[in-house]
């Protein structure tokens, strides 16, 4: 590892960061070997504090393994997603394993209810937190890692070009919605809880994320435009390849859940405020899909190729940029140029948390807003700076979340929506 930090504090070139990327994921999942290793026998390595699996860290790399897929032209970083997927969904879609968090403690365990092995997200997805989930920091389900595990499932899709992972992330966002998103008994604009249950049959947290809303709006249209991409791709016998089953028509997919993201983003967008690198970084990422490409306010019905995320079938589309996402874009690049003024980065590492300001350095590299209402030197030296800053610290605490997190913003990837995916192979 020491020669991985090092290699790390010299990053020049996108060749030296795609590199740096592949030795983080490394470091964290373990090595793999082509010459042996396939997606059936390597085994993801398990995390260091819980030694088992955690939602959000595992979202952030199964992206990053399709990054370095389409990047390096290493096809086997997809059997490595693939691996990564199935392991989450046999550890954490199923019950807790007791009092051991092991990697294989879990998936013995009765899978969450409502879910099975062909749909195995139907019940949700746990957190992976070590404690149970009656401690203040416990176990549970956040909607803000589901809506990033749908994501990465999202993107799996499109790499593999295959069905079966956007239909396993609609499914999530079905089975989820009606426990974390309610109404109160006078009706009005629904609210969401922050955190529910493992079983989703009461909220542990019920105050409402400040993001989720926007997670779930964007989240569900990118999985409602790449279902409609498949539904045009069917085989000889009316179904989509990939073990899938047949895409449901677009006007089907999730529209209840659009229909109340979109009432809860128009009312609160306008008091959007944060002052957390992180929320900052989530929100300019959030709002890069909605935004036109070229960033100008004047262009309200700009082509947008990717901005769906339906691949190589959306391409083209008119899509009219939104006052929200503008708002919001603005808003956050002005706190993030703030905190920076105010001395934020310059603080010592003691006082940071690396992976909060990973999410802000790949939020900046991926919104055009950045590019022009902010100075440019987000996207040359407070970048790389912060890089610099971190990369001998990377593995000081934070273990896992922090590396992946780095080489999410080394490599931003398939987390960009201008990324061009290669046409994937279907799996039969």
């Amino acid at each position: 590892m020491a020669r991985l930090t090092s290699f790390l504090k010299s990053l020049t070139t996108p060749e030296d960061r795609l590199s740096g990327a592949e030795g983080l994921m490394t470091y964290v999942y373990g090595p793999y070997d082509p010459q042996k290793h396939t997606k059936e026998n390597w085994q993801p390595g398990p995390y260091r504090e819980n030694k088992s699996r955690y939602l959000w860290t595992d979202a952030f790399g199964v992206v990053n393994f399709i990054s370095l897929a389409e990047l390096s032209g290493k096809p086997h970083y997809l059997d490595q997603a693939d691996a990564l997927i199935k392991n989450v969904h046999n550890i954490l879609g199923r019950q807790r394993g007791g009092s051991s968090l092991g990697v294989g403690a879990s998936s013995h365990q009765p899978r969450l209810l409502g879910a099975s092995d062909d749909h195995p997200t139907k019940g949700g997805l746990r957190i992976g937190k070590v404690h149970p989930e009656e401690h203040p920091d416990g176990d549970g389900q956040y909607y803000h890692y589901i809506t990033k595990w749908a994501f990465a499932l999202n993107r799996m899709s499109l790499a593999r070009n295959d069905a079966k992972y956007n239909n396993w992330a609609v499914e999530l966002l079905k089975a989820v919605h009606p426990h974390f998103v309610y109404r109160t008994s006078g009706g009005g604009v629904p609210k969401m809880y922050w955190k529910i249950s493992i079983d989703m049959k009461r909220p542990m947290v019920p105050s409402e994320g400040n993001l989720d809303p926007f997670d779930g709006l964007i989240t569900v249209r990118l999985l409602q435009n790449t279902a409609a991409a498949f539904r045009g791709r069917k085989n000889k016998e009316g179904g989509v390849k990939g073990g899938g089953g047949r895409v449901e028509e677009k006007e089907d997919v999730l529209v209840k859940e659009e229909e109340d993201f979109l009432s809860m983003v128009e009312i609160k967008y306008r008091r959007y405020h944060s002052s957390d690198p992180l929320d900052l970084g989530e929100a300019l990422w959030l709002t890069h899909w909605a935004l036109a490409s070229d960033s100008s306010p004047s262009k309200s019905g700009v082509t947008m190729p990717s901005s769906t995320g339906a691949g190589e079938a959306a391409q083209g589309e008119k899509v009219k940029e939104e006052a929200w996402a503008r708002f919001i874009a603005t808003q956050s690049i002005q706190s993030l140029d703030k905190l920076w003024r105010d001395g934020y980065f310059s603080e010592p590492a003691g006082y940071r948390l690396a992976f909060r300001e990973f999410g802000t350095t790949l939020g900046v590299q991926v919104n055009p807003v950045a590019a022009t209402t902010s100075t440019s030197q987000w996207k040359k030296e407070r970048i790389d700076a912060l890089h610099t800053f971190w990369a001998s610290r990377v593995i000081e605490r934070d273990m896992d979340i922090t590396p992946v997190m780095m080489a999410s913003s080394l490599v931003p990837g398939a987390w960009d929506k201008n990324f061009k995916f290669k046409k994937g192979e279907e799996e039969e």
